[in-house]
């Protein structure tokens, strides 16, 4: 199978990804984000069926690509930006109309640092790392390639991909490392 095929079913184990899914706390439908070095996967629950995208844009091979430099050069977040932009826009299952981004895996390395759970949190924070690349001084930001391409997708996720909102699930998942279950709720309707 083709990493970015559409599959109704995940090996990141069936029934635990639906089961978490299905225990979500949060008001709207979660769209589970899992980035680790090699892709990105994209889990969802519609109609009772798991549904899963991956794409190969992982925190390792966006950095392998892209980020020769620490922090990453103007240039060099351009054209990661174009290839998380191209993954993106591929097919895939709709999402549900309801959607919030439910980030995980190496989107730890960013979270915390994102200052609530909007879009528009994590364009700042984005916008942080660019003046980086661009010479200003980064305040403490992870300058590391990893961390650029994980901050980086998440951008793109939300805006190409329509979330308003992210957020975090129980600090008892096994998907989410417990300083960031805490670092941003979607607040509940």
């Amino acid at each position: 199978m083709a990493a970015d095929a559409p599959s109704p079913a995940t090996p990141l184990g069936d029934a635990k990804a639906a089961t978490r899914l299905a225990r979500w706390p949060h008001a709207g439908t979660p769209v589970l984000a899992a980035l680790d070095d090699d892709e990105l996967l994209l889990a969802w629950l519609q109609d009772g069926t798991l549904q899963a995208h991956r794409l190969p844009i992982g925190s390792r091979t966006l950095g392998r690509a892209h980020f020769r430099h620490q922090p990453a050069r103007p240039a060099e977040l351009e054209a990661a930006i174009d290839t998380v932009e191209d993954a993106l826009m591929r097919p895939h299952p709709p999402l549900p109309a309801d959607r919030v981004l439910w980030p995980t895996g190496g989107f730890a390395r960013v979270l915390p640092l994102v200052g609530g759970d909007t879009r528009e949190d994590v364009e700042a924070l984005f916008q942080q790392f660019a003046a980086v690349a661009l010479g200003r001084p980064g305040a403490g930001l992870p300058e590391d390639g990893a961390s650029t391409a994980a901050i980086l997708v998440l951008r793109e996720l939300m805006h190409h991909l329509g979330f308003a909102r992210w957020a975090a699930a129980p600090p008892d998942s096994s998907q989410i490392a417990p300083h960031t279950a805490s670092a941003a709720r979607l607040h509940d309707a």
